[in-house]
């Protein structure tokens, strides 16, 4: 696997991970401070994936 795919990869489990862990802390009512960057981690991952995607 080239390094490109590997890092897409990657960053499409960190948004999976991320997604899924919001929705337990939401459930579980987590401090939504850390909801938020966790949050925005995941968005900053999905950017990642779609500037990637599109060279």
């Amino acid at each position: 696997m080239d390094q490109e795919k590997l890092l897409m990869f990657r960053l499409a489990l960190l948004s999976d991970g991320a997604a899924s862990w919001v929705k337990r802390a939401r459930e579980q009512d987590f401090d939504d401070e850390a909801v938020e960057h966790v949050e925005e981690a995941q968005e900053h991952a999905r950017e990642a994936m779609e500037i990637l995607d599109a060279e």
